[in-house]
């Protein structure tokens, strides 16, 4: 197994408070949203969301 192979199949760091998938950061430890917090969080990259059925795809 590759290490990239290892660290994708990792499931995603959540919210304690209200469950949500966090945006993984360098050296960020917390455990709690932003949300939950109180605080604006601007993300830097875009938040990865799967689409389901055929609403959003584009066929080639």
């Amino acid at each position: 197994m590759r290490t990239t192979e290892f660290y994708e199949s990792l499931p995603l760091k959540c919210c304690d408070t209200c469950g949500d998938a966090l945006e993984e950061m360098a050296d960020c430890y917390s455990c709690t949203c932003p949300k939950c917090q109180g605080v604006t969080f601007y993300p830097l990259s875009p938040v990865k969301r799967s689409i389901t059925g055929s609403a959003g795809t584009s066929s080639d």
